[in-house]
C-alpha cells in the first residue's frame, strides 16, 4: 500500500459511490450523494465511520456505514444503515 493511501482517512465521493454500488448491487451516481463525512477510527486510518445523505425517489435520506481500506480500494462493511 502506498503511503498516500495509508494516510487517506476517507474515500473520495467517487470511491464512496463505487463502493456503495458494490454493496447495494445498484448503480449509484455521485450526484445522488451529499454531505459525505468520514471519521477515521484507530491509528491506522484504514477504517472510517461515514455518514451521508442519499437521494432516493426524490427524497434525501441520512445513512451511516463503516468503510475500510483494503489494498487500494475502499470497501463498505454491511449494508447502509438509515439514520433519523
Amino acid at each position: 500500500m502506498s503511503l498516500a493511501l495509508f494516510l487517506q482517512a476517507a474515500p473520495s465521493g467517487g470511491e464512496f459511490a463505487a463502493a456503495l454500488a458494490v454493496v447495494t448491487r445498484k448503480p449509484v451516481a455521485v450526484e445522488d450523494l451529499r454531505g459525505l463525512t468520514c471519521r477515521a477510527r484507530g491509528r491506522a486510518k484504514a477504517e472510517s465511520l461515514c455518514t451521508w445523505q442519499w437521494k432516493q425517489n426524490g427524497h434525501w435520506r441520512r445513512y451511516s456505514i463503516t468503510a475500510v481500506m483494503d489494498n487500494h480500494n475502499w470497501l463498505l462493511v454491511d449494508a447502509p444503515a438509515p439514520r433519523e
